[in-house]
């Protein structure tokens, strides 16, 4: 083949202006030195390919990675894969794959699966497969075409793939290549469709052709000039080659012939000549086709002969440690990116070798600058990463070297790469760790206040907490932050206190790494120096680090990261509990566990749909036998600990019976005492999961028919989206006494609900939010009307509503009278779920008043969300090693969520007293006409009722009444009549019933219900929550963000002073936007003021 000189592509990035042949080839190869690169035709490059990508899917996107596919055997050293962002056109994510061997999967081609996270999902975007001499063989893209401005393949269009996937493509799913052949040019893409990640697919055979061996690079390339005079020769070939004797020859013009002696191979070779090269001289090389043959077989030669010459330098050699060094902080400077002139440009540093990880994947090691040398400026780093690419040094931690090398930006860290002198200056040097507190200060004009000590050492000031380890497994990886980290909704209202939360959050976390970059570790290491072999050795979120390690910091893929370079000591602070702990008087004990997809139908891909009521959609869970069998040891173990008398439990599959049949055999089979029976209620709703209640029989027996809330109940309550609810009425076997247990999952943050004009608001409640809270307003509305008719008063709310604890249908569901049971014991650090290593509630048990009365206690058993992935019953992107020594059958990471456990001590009701809103009263009309309880007690009633400084109930008379709450959270339940209510200071919750009733909300933030018949409502200064009810009522917004519903019958509703959510519901209605701006106006005849 003719072999050409590839012309410099200099490009400029958020990194600087580098090279495409110094940017990957000579990274890799680490030659001394390189002015230009030689590579092969986009033939050689095409038979290593992308052969299948996944990249988006309904729901949150799982699964996402990319096969490469190539010769059996072929090394992908010094390849890689880069992303690109068709936004824009810059790279994201590169992706070395220089530790894969290509195995032999499909006859004489092999597959190799690489996960990769976080593949965008934009119009357009795409990747790039980069050989090693840093050339772009396949730029690809997806939902249209990009142009890149950075990285590899700057300049370059990309090919639209013509399929794609979208948000509705099922789970299982990729895009993959489709015929026969050897070449990524003899296939077309197609999809989606089931994938076949690290198998041979059905629609595609491969065809060897054993094509001749070629030359990929060569350095010193043709014409290079200033070759220092101890430069090797390296020569990169396409594939694994044998070479014969005198297959190269070097000659020089003063030198004349000269001898090397050869390193390496089969792919790329080393020859380090015998002598040094004189200054000024040229030299030839000349490589002899008919001497380079191929491996695979077939013994192929070059196609010709290889020629080319370079030029030696003219100046004298200077040792490293006599030449003139450049301070490290001179060149990395205060800003993200070296100082200006500093790209690519070749410098001289000393410093202490700090770290050596050149045995790692991250080949390389750091310097930091000797104290005495160290600047004056706090702003600038003292330390830098010197990659090494295949090359080594020895290297004596401690020491002083002074190395020559090319100041390089990679992914976003300074660096220097290209070393062409590393020599040792000293046996030892000072340099002083830098303390680094969390959380730290925003950035400064656009630089992170952690720029400052890049590739630096650090050591904390105070022991850190293990906020995540979801990719402790994977990476090796764990964040770190000064405390736990809460969801911002989970402890501050949504918007702008949330909104300030999540800042802080995001200065008050760090990664910390393995010191290698490998993927799937086993055994993996633990910053104590132990490793984790097996499922109980590994790091849990809770726990801590001390503060008596020092590592690296470095820059990587956007986040600062640490590399320990000593032990940091583990600090047991959030330790295992093998059962729950409940304390307090022992009664019924009723737990709420999403157990993660249990399906007993096997998940076979996308494009098998034998899920769902109909039959007709994708399964989850468990994609094989194994895994089952794996999943439902974690789950048994964990129920059978519980040992609750009712659970309600989401994430069953949606079929008949047989998912809740599987779970309960498994359950009564393990079980020491209790026996288990399920609630039989087939399926439900359309979805492809459901909930689902089992119970103890000698414990609890079921009371009556068990009930579902769907949209044909309420049309609030959209059961395309949440799951509808399912509600059982039990009785305790012992005292006889009932309760009703409700088990929800309402729609998640994640999906798409824009049809129902219902996105993410920005204000910290994520997709969905109006979609829920309605549900929760219909949920309590639909129990208020004892559904299963108990004739009991006490009712519990229990499941994942997919809504932390301070967001809108929390408190729509606390402002109906139900207390939150999981944070009235702790408000501010509760939590049963963990996300991008923030903690809160997405799992609940709300009771109403009644029943709160009698809980004794409330426990989230922190099994799941506190464990690694690793642990799970998963075997998909895990080694041998990790699959069998990883994995435990017990409770531990048995799902994502935790349980919920309440425990209660039902007791009888005196039903003398009235009730309002489940709760007894208070204050109220005995049966002789006389007012008992409040300030007014003995007095005869004379048609007001006054409430206390406490937390009252009243309930009024069927007459005219007028009420007046006092300055507690009062409830007041009017009945019948024309009442007026002025609600008084508190949080108040007013019912007032039938009649033409008159409401002052008051200054607390209130729950008022109109009921029916012709209603004037006025709001106060909280946030009200104010329901019209039946008939025609006039609804007024207050000081604060009101939420008005008309309810049922010609309305008119006004806006108050802050932006509130009007709804006319039923009726002619007429909604008025008020002082807010953004007053959002639904179901309406007629809107004036309102936000668009």
């Amino acid at each position: 083949m003719a072999i050409g000189t590839n012309s410099k592509k200099t490009f400029n990035n958020r990194y600087g202006a580098v090279t495409e042949l110094t940017k990957r080839f000579a990274s890799n190869l680490l030659i001394p030195t390189i002015a230009a690169s030689v590579f092969c035709s986009s033939a050689f490059a095409s038979n290593i390919f992308i052969n299948e990508l996944h990249y988006d899917n309904a729901g949150g996107d799982v699964g996402e990675g990319i096969e490469i596919a190539g010769p059996a055997g072929t090394s992908l050293q010094g390849w890689s894969v880069v992303f690109y962002n068709g936004s824009n056109g810059t790279s994201y994510n590169p992706t070395d794959l220089s530790a894969i061997t290509l195995g032999n999967q499909c006859g004489g081609y092999g597959l190799e699966t690489i996960a990769v996270n976080g593949i965008q999902n934009g119009a357009p975007d795409g990747l790039a497969l980069v050989n090693p001499a840093g050339s772009v063989v396949q730029f690809i893209s997806y939902e249209g075409v990009l142009t890149a401005t950075n990285g590899p393949a700057i300049g370059m269009t990309s090919t639209d793939m013509g399929v794609q996937e979208t948000s509705a493509t099922a789970e299982g799913s990729s895009l993959q290549l489709s015929g026969s052949g050897a070449l990524f040019s003899d296939f077309t893409w197609v999809g989606p469709q089931p994938a076949t990640f690290g198998s041979c697919s059905a629609i595609q055979s491969f065809s060897t052709v054993d094509t001749a061996p070629q030359i990929s690079a060569v350095s010193p390339a043709d014409g290079a000039a200033n070759v220092s005079v101890d430069s090797p020769i390296t020569i990169a070939f396409n594939e694994a080659v044998t070479l014969a004797n005198d297959w190269f020859a070097l000659s020089c013009s003063l030198s004349g012939s000269m001898q090397s002696t050869l390193s390496g191979g089969p792919l790329v070779y080393s020859l380090q000549a015998q002598q040094n090269f004189l200054l000024g001289e040229t030299c030839s090389i000349t490589i002899s086709a008919d001497k380079v043959t191929d491996q695979d077989g077939g013994s192929n030669p070059l196609a010709e002969n290889y020629h080319s010459s370079f030029t030696v330098t003219t100046e004298a050699v200077v040792t490293a440690c006599e030449a003139d060094a450049t301070l490290i902080s001179v060149i990395q400077g205060v800003a993200a990116a070296p100082v200006d002139g500093m790209i690519n440009s070749v410098r001289t540093v000393k410093g202490v070798v700090t770290a050596d990880l050149q045995a790692t994947g991250f080949k390389g090691f750091y310097l930091q600058e000797e104290d005495a040398d160290k600047d004056a400026n706090p702003l600038t780093s003292e330390g830098i990463f010197v990659y090494q690419g295949n090359n080594t040094h020895a290297l004596i931690v401690g020491s002083v070297v002074a190395v020559t090398a090319t100041v390089d930006e990679y992914n976003g860290a300074t660096q220097l790469k290209n070393a062409t002198q590393i020599e040792q200056c000293a046996a030892s040097g000072v340099t002083t760790a830098a303390t680094v507190s969390l959380p730290v200060v925003a950035a400064i004009e656009g630089v992170d206040y952690l720029e400052r000590f890049e590739g630096m050492k650090i050591r904390f000031d105070t022991p850190l907490t293990i906020s995540e380890n979801y990719n402790y497994g994977r990476y090796g990886q764990v964040t770190l932050s000064n405390g736990r980290l809460m969801q911002p909704t989970n402890v501050a209202l949504p918007g702008a206190a949330a909104s300030l939360i999540a800042e802080q959050n995001a200065l008050n976390q760090i990664l910390f790494d393995d010191k290698d970059s490998s993927q799937n570790p086993y055994p993996i290491n633990n910053p104590d120096g132990s490793q984790a072999q097996t499922a109980d050795q590994v790091l849990r979120s809770g726990n801590q680090l001390n503060n008596d390690g020092e590592g690296i910091l470095n820059y990587s893929f956007g986040s600062y990261v640490v590399q320990p370079i000593s032990e940091f000591s583990i600090l047991e602070t959030n330790p295992r509990t093998s059962t729950p702990t409940l304390e307090g008087d022992a009664g019924l004990k009723v737990a709420s566990f999403n157990v993660l997809n249990y399906f007993t139908t096997l998940d076979q891909g996308a494009t098998v749909r034998t899920c769902g009521p109909s039959g007709d959609q994708d399964c989850r869970g468990a994609d094989s036998a194994a895994e089952l069998t794996r999943q439902r040891a974690k789950i048994v173990s964990a129920l059978v600990s519980i040992d609750a008398d009712i659970v309600g439990l989401m994430e069953l599959e949606n079929n008949a019976s047989a998912s809740l049949q599987d779970l309960v055999s498994a359950l009564n089979a393990v079980a020491d005492t209790s026996q288990y029976a399920y609630l039989d209620t087939g399926t439900i709703g359309d979805d492809a999961i459901k909930q689902g209640f089992i119970y103890q029989p000698d414990k609890v027996q079921l009371n009556g028919d068990f009930k579902i809330l769907d949209q044909s109940i309420d049309a609030r309550f959209i059961d395309a989206k949440n799951r509808p609810a399912l509600i059982q009425t039990f009785e305790e076997i012992s005292s006889g006494e009932v309760l009703t247990v409700v088990v929800n999952h309402l729609k998640s943050k994640g999906s798409d609900c824009n049809a129902l004009d219902d996105p993410d608001a920005n204000d910290g409640q994520g997709n969905c939010n109006i979609t829920r809270t309605q549900a929760a307003a219909a949920l309590v509305d639909y129990l208020a009307t004892d559904p299963t008719a108990s004739d009991d008063p006490d009712f519990l709310i229990i499941g994942d509503l997919n809504a932390y604890a301070q967001e809108d249908p929390i408190q729509q569901i606390k402002a109906a009278g139900y207390e939150d049971l999981i944070a009235n014991k702790d408000p501010t650090t509760s939590y049963s779920y963990v996300f991008r290593g923030q903690a809160g509630n997405l799992d609940h048990a709300l009771a109403n008043n009644s029943l709160a009365a009698q809980v004794s206690d409330i426990q989230v058993w922190h099994i799941n969300a506190d464990e690694p992935r690793i642990i799970d019953y998963n075997t998909e992107f895990k080694t041998a090693a990790q699959v069998t020594q990883m994995y435990a059958p017990d409770a531990f990471r048995s799902s994502d969520h935790d349980p919920v456990i309440v425990q209660i001590a039902l007791n009888s009701t005196d039903l003398s007293v009235p009730m309002c809103n489940d709760q007894q009263a208070t204050i109220y009309i005995d049966s002789d006409g006389y007012i008992s309880g409040g300030s007014q007690h003995g007095d005869i009633y004379s048609g007001i009722l006054r409430g206390t400084n406490a937390a009252d109930v009243i309930v009024g008379t069927v007459n005219a009444d007028y009420i007046m709450g006092g300055k507690g959270a009062d409830t007041i339940c009017a009945l019948a009549g024309a009442d007026t209510i002025s609600a008084g200071r508190g949080n108040d919750i007013v019912f007032a019933g039938e009649g033409s009733d008159v409401v002052f909300a008051g200054k607390g933030n209130d729950s008022v219900h109109g009921g029916a018949g012709f209603d004037l409502i006025w709001g106060g200064r909280g946030r009200d929550i104010i329901d019209g009810g039946e008939g025609r009522d006039y609804l007024f917004g207050g000081a604060g963000k009101d939420q008005l519903s008309g309810g049922e019958g010609s309305d008119l509703l006004f806006g108050g002073r802050a932006n509130d959510f009007l709804d006319g519901g039923l009726g002619a209605d007429y909604l008025f936007g008020g002082r807010g701006r953004r007053d959002k106006c639904i179901n309406a005849l007629h809107t004036f003021g309102c936000e668009r």
